[in-house]
This record gives C-alpha cells, structure tokens and sequence, in this order.
C-alpha cells in the first residue's frame, strides 16, 4: 500500500468516527472511491430525486464536518469508483449515457457515439464539465463552428461531462445544475442496470 492510500486511509477514518453518515465497514471503499464525483441524491415530495449540495471530498479528505449531512429516508449516497475512464454525454443527444474513455475522444466523436445530436439540439454551445460536481470547470464548444471547419474539436478527458441543451443559453451556471442533475440519473441507472437488472422479468400485459 502506497504511503498516499495510508494518509487518505487515516483523514478517512479520522472524519467517520462511530457518528458519520457511513459506517466503518464503507471505510475501504471509500479510500478506493472519486470522491470528487460521488454524490447525495434525495428522494422529493413529488417522489423525484434530485442531487444534494455536499462536498463528500471536503468531509472525507479535509475533514470539513459542516459537510456532513444527516441521512433522509429513501436517500442515495454513490461513491464513485476511481477505476471507471468513463465520459458522459448528456441532453439532447438520441442516446444519453457513458462511453468509455480512449485517448482521442473528442466532443464530436462522443456525441456521435451515442447517436448524435437530436434535431433540436442547440448546437452552437455545448457544455463540457470537468472535475469536482462541488467546483467544476467549465468549457464551452461550438459544435458547429467545428463541423464547418472553423474551429478544432474539443478533447474531452475522463470523467468529462458534455451535455447538450436545447435552448440558447449564455452562461455555464444556467446548465450546471441541469447538467449535474442529469449525470447523477445517468450513473444511477447505469449502475441499478448493471447491478440489480429489471425488476420485471416477464411483459406486464
């Protein structure tokens, strides 16, 4: 075990304690975990889910308590796997959902994997979001200036977020949270899929 896993491993176990909103047999997972791209997700009163504002890598990894949430019933916590090169393309695109990540992946060749623009796609600003879901980085691609030739395409790296809008919009913070909202959908149900499968085996009519 590397001496950077001991420290993560020792602020980790600091932080949960016997009161924390994970239990000691999570702590390894934890440590195994991207923390950065973890999330809270809370079931509302129309019985949507929608994710919570926390910073699971303030609490675990700089001990910032004031993150540390009480648990709501039907709440969803998902860590993050640190070994998933994935990117995520979102919105107006005919297939959304994760590609796996390869070294000349670009905005365009993503989108196209997943089926491509849908015809009301607003092509002229698409948002990539890198990093943290807590402070991200934000870019924006014009799609369409790179299909006509007048600008490169944009490379994405893992764990990218592009997510394609079907409105106009000027500033990153308009489709942040629609953006992360839709990420938080995406992993849920590629994980409940992969993990659990369909609950209905058989047509239902």
């Amino acid at each position: 075990m590397s001496q950077g896993t001991k420290r993560r491993q020792q602020k980790i176990k600091k932080v949960l304690g016997g009161r924390c909103l994970i239990r000691e047999r999570l702590r390894e997972g934890i440590v195994l975990a991207d923390l950065s791209r973890s999330f809270l997700v809370r079931k509302n009163a129309d019985a949507s889910f929608a994710p919570v504002t926390v910073d699971l890598e303030a609490l675990f990894l700089r001990g910032d308590l004031a993150q540390n949430q009480a648990m709501a019933p039907d709440d969803y916590l998902y860590f993050m796997p640190s070994d998933t090169p994935e990117v995520y393309i979102l919105g107006e695109v005919a297939g959304p959902g994760n590609l796996p990540y390869a070294a000349n992946l670009s905005v365009l060749r993503a989108i196209a994997g997943r089926g491509g623009f849908m015809p009301k796609a607003y092509r002229s600003r698409v948002l990539v979001v890198r990093g943290s879901l807590s402070q991200p980085e934000t870019f924006i691609v014009n799609t369409a200036d790179i299909l006509a030739g007048r600008a490169p395409d944009f490379k994405l790296e893992p764990r990218d977020i592009v997510y394609v809008s079907r409105r106009p919009w000027a500033l990153a913070e308009e489709l942040l949270e629609a953006a992360v909202t839709d990420f938080t959908r995406a992993v849920l149900v590629s994980w409940t899929g992969a993990n659990i499968g369909p609950f209905i085996k058989k047509p239902v009519f």
